[in-house]
């Protein structure tokens, strides 16, 4: 990290960045950013429902996360590839060095995380806790590095921060919004959606800033079946945001191993 540190500057410079437009493109609603439907005897008096907000303001952050992390995750493991061959030539183990390279990069996406979510919350005020935005958006960070990393193996390295960025771009999109869920379901698609990280995000965002919060007055039920988002399981969204980015660790291993030895070859 200390050779890249100009890399890691910008990182974290971007993040602040990125954390304080998305908290300001939400500061408008000033945390209200859920109406549903009035629990009875009260639900003739209830306005216009808005189960839009929160999904959408999940979906700004996986894009705007995917923007700050594809591109240095493209950096940190695409430039590897050549060390990794000659360590690997060397004899030493290869398993080894990967997983230090992975544990390297972890403060480096603690730090860019703090500084984004701390802008972002500062200016968005959103409902969920702040310990919990700071772990949902840490393990998105961690889910697009690795992601990145899968790139970083298969494309040149003049291509590979767009095709990350892209890639970033794919998965942010897809988080449930729009279309929502239970459309996807329809269209028996709903593996697809659940296989990809935004759709988690935006689903542990919609939880603690919905079901934690406003389901004394709206309900809350209702806006989940609407929707196709679970509520009150914010640690098992958290939990398989963390599997897919060791999921797309091990397929960049793999595909690290495949690299080499076709280079071998």
């Amino acid at each position: 990290q200390y050779r890249l540190r100009s890399s890691l500057g910008f990182e974290i410079s971007l993040s602040a960045l990125g954390g304080f437009l998305i908290g300001l493109a939400q500061f408008k609603s000033e945390g209200v950013n859920f109406r549903g439907n009035y629990l009875p005897p009260y639900t003739i008096l209830s306005s216009s429902i808005d189960y839009a907000s929160v999904p959408q303001m999940a979906l700004l952050v996986g894009i705007a996360v995917g923007l700050i992390a594809s591109s240095p995750g493209v950096k940190i493991f695409g430039e590897e590839k050549l060390v990794y061959a000659r360590e690997a030539s060397s004899g030493h183990n290869r398993f080894a060095y990967y997983v230090g390279k992975v544990l390297s990069t972890i403060p480096r996406m603690v730090v860019a995380n703090l500084h984004f979510t701390a802008a972002f919350m500062l200016l968005a005020t959103p409902r969920i806790a702040w310990s919990h935005a700071l772990l949902a958006n840490g393990l998105y960070f961690w889910c697009v590095y690795g992601l990145a990393a899968c790139v970083s193996m298969l494309a040149r390295r003049e291509d590979g921060p767009l095709l990350a960025v892209m890639a970033s771009l794919v998965v942010g999109v897809l988080n449930g919004m729009s279309p929502n869920l239970t459309v996807v379901e329809g269209w028996r698609l709903g593996w697809l959606w659940r296989a990809l990280p935004g759709t988690w995000l935006a689903e542990g965002y919609f939880g603690e800033n919905v079901g934690a919060v406003w389901g004394a007055l709206y309900d809350v039920a209702d806006a989940s079946q609407g929707t196709g988002y679970a509520l009150g399981r914010f640690s098992v969204d958290c939990a398989v945001l963390a599997g897919i980015g060791c999921v797309y660790r091990v397929v960049a291993f793999a595909l690290m191993r495949a690299v080499s030895q076709r280079g071998k070859g």
